[in-house]
């Protein structure tokens, strides 16, 4: 009798043990600078460029993607008030330096500022997708993670559309290094979605090829 209790024991222990590992419950590490995020360029000599006249169609991307980098990173400043998951504290420093990069441009060619407060666009579509996603994102940790890895997916979108459709070097340099940054940031999100919830982002956005692509990359590009 004594024998069967311990072997009882010994197996509800295993038991217990394998649905822990299985489960990979996200715990809250301490904060630090993670290895990825050390890389700041700057883009302070593109403004030493000369200066290329730019088609209706250019300002408008410009403007465009100003807000647009801005909705980035009010999304991820309010994911980790509400999280506390250092990755959305890390791309929102990240999104702040692209936001800084495109006003360079919009100050070089003198083009009125679009940034509003925290959480406001003058886009209405993108207006609508912040009230989307926050409340989205508000509803658990995986979801956060999800509208980070589907920002980032349009944000690939975008800047390929875009460069498509301008001859502009200044423009070129900027859009090219923040899709880049973009690439990386959607490879962190969706391995942090594999490694906690074992959940295969699909884009909505770019081809299953590209995202492919994208997610099997070695982890080495600007922010």
């Amino acid at each position: 009798m004594k024998t069967i209790k311990i072997f009882i024991l010994l197996l509800l222990l295993s038991i217990g043990g394998y649905y822990t590992n299985a489960q990979k419950p996200y715990r809250k590490p301490p904060m630090r600078h993670h290895k990825s995020y050390k890389h700041k360029p700057n883009f302070q000599w593109v403004q030493n460029l000369p200066k290329q006249e730019l088609s209706q169609q250019e300002k408008n991307m410009l403007l465009k993607m100003r807000e647009e980098e801005k909705f980035a990173f009010d999304i991820y400043t309010y994911l980790f008030q509400k999280w506390e998951m250092p990755i959305f504290h890390h791309i929102a420093k990240a999104e702040n330096r692209h936001m800084k990069a495109i006003k360079m441009l919009l100050d070089k060619y003198q083009l009125k500022d679009p940034i509003q407060a925290a959480g406001k666009y003058s886009d209405k579509k993108l207006q609508q997708l912040y009230d989307k996603l926050t409340e989205q994102g508000s509803k658990s940790l995986k979801d956060a993670l999800l509208v980070g890895a589907t920002i980032e997916d349009m944000d690939i979108y975008d800047l390929e559309n875009n460069l498509k459709n301008t001859d502009n070097d200044d423009i070129k340099i900027i859009f090219t290094n923040l899709k880049e940054a973009s690439s990386h940031h959607l490879r962190a999100f969706t391995r942090q979605l594999l490694k906690y919830y074992d959940y295969q982002y699909s884009p909505q956005y770019i081809s299953q090829d590209q995202y492919k692509k994208i997610t099997t990359k070695i982890n080495h590009c600007q922010q």
